[in-house]
């Protein structure tokens, strides 16, 4: 059976004593360290998407009053009514309007919802591109997007379409004064193309991009699995590893419905913070265990260890010499002295008692040896002979080596002479 020395158990003692509370810490810290940690980055990544939400809604307010700037205007009222030509050539030839306000659409409506006059251009590139038709299609004389009913009604929003996620404003088209009757509508529209997202991203530091929502749920994510968005819950952060937090913001469109999905992706800077310092927590409790374990260990081998090696080296010399006249020599005062001095008292009771059986015993052989009477001790169950004093041996003329080889019968059946 193996059996363990008390060195080894006091290493095991001390190793359990310092290593379960040490591992108790280290996942106790890593819940709460990396937990508030993890608390913080989703704050910050929160934040981020705010940020970006909040440029939208920057853009959309800039381009609604650029939208509010032309539809309240004495000419622009007066060019939906009578569709005059100078109009237009003052200030819808060429790219130079669209460029300028950043539009990639500009549509003009009569108070019925007719089309009056409509332009697409390439702000960026800086032509004329054809009229988005998928937006065209959208905005009939019933559109949400042409009921205005007072000055103050204004429309903006997000709009998807298969050309990509375009910034709306839709403006009722009245007199500079902003009394009087409503003439129609007037919409301008800026594509979130690949420039644009990248504009919001360098203005947020984040990586972006929009993707339909319906693109979204049918995609299979490899990375991990896709986001739940509904508009009760719009946004969801998935960490994707130990170095990229993902967030989806849903988006709305411009009549209140689900349409896009806002995707950010963030390094993870304060999460892998807490780890490293964690990791540097759980080093430092490592390097003051062993070290504690360490100096445990030493005081243990020299208070206990040592001076019970002692003990028991002293003790193996007195047993060795079988002479218990020695005395256990254990300098010092503590419990071991106290316990060499209880063996010592115990070992100097052995030596009286044995003393004085010895005296006894040779008090006992000269009475026995010196009287005259025959005296001798025999087993009770074999008969031999086992003490015989001088006077028996005398008296039966027998050795005491001889008398011990026979049995009381054997002299009284033979008269107790050699010579039978």
């Amino acid at each position: 059976m193996f059996q363990m020395t008390l060195q080894k158990k006091t290493l095991l003692i001390i190793a359990l004593t310092l290593g379960v509370p040490i591992l108790v810490l280290y996942f106790t810290s890593q819940a709460i360290v990396l937990g508030r940690f993890s608390s913080i980055e989703n704050d910050e990544a929160v934040q981020n998407i705010q940020r970006v939400q909040s440029a939208l809604d920057d853009d959309l307010t800039a381009l609604e009053s650029t939208t509010r700037d032309w539809s309240m205007w004495d000419d622009t009222f007066q060019f939906i009514a009578d569709r005059n030509q100078d109009y237009i050539e003052s200030n819808l030839t060429g790219s130079l309007a669209m460029d300028n306000n950043r539009l990639d659409v500009m549509l003009f409506y009569d108070a019925q919802g007719n089309e009056v006059f409509a332009k697409a251009s390439d702000y960026q590139g800086g032509s004329q591109t054809p009229q988005p038709t998928s937006l065209l299609s959208r905005i009939g004389p019933d559109s949400p997007l042409l009921q205005h009913t007072s000055a103050a009604s204004s429309i903006k929003g997000l709009i998807s379409l298969p050309e990509g996620a375009m910034l709306l404003a839709s403006e009722p088209i009245m007199h500079s004064s902003g009394e009087g009757e409503i003439g129609g509508t007037l919409i301008f529209g800026r594509f979130l193309n690949t420039d644009a997202i990248e504009h919001l991203a360098k203005t947020t530091l984040i990586g972006l991009s929009l993707t339909p929502l319906s693109s979204l749920s049918a995609s299979e994510d490899p990375e991990g699995p896709v986001p739940q968005l509904s508009v009760e819950a719009p946004m969801q952060l998935i960490a994707r590893s130990d170095d990229k937090l993902d967030g989806y913001y849903l988006l709305t469109d411009v009549l209140g419905n689900p349409a896009l999905v806002l995707e950010a992706e963030m390094p993870r800077v304060v999460y892998n913070k807490g780890v490293q310092n964690l990791y540097s927590y759980l080093l430092i409790l490592l390097t003051v265990g062993i070290l504690l374990g360490v100096v445990m260990t030493l005081l243990m081998k020299r208070l206990v260890l040592s001076r019970l090696a002692l003990l028991r080296h002293e003790m193996g010399k007195i047993s060795l010499s079988s002479d218990i006249s020695h005395r256990v020599n254990m300098p010092g005062k503590d419990e071991f002295s106290d316990l060499s001095i209880s063996i010592n008292d115990m070992l100097a009771a052995l030596h009286r008692s044995r003393e004085e059986q010895w005296e006894s015993e040779q008090r006992y052989k000269a009475v026995v040896e010196q009287t005259r009477e025959a005296i001798f001790l025999v087993d009770a169950v074999t008969g031999h002979f086992v003490e015989a004093n001088a006077s028996f041996q005398a008296m039966l003329d027998y050795t005491f080596d001889e008398l011990t080889k026979l049995r009381l019968a054997d002299i009284t059946v033979s008269g107790g002479d050699k010579t039978g």
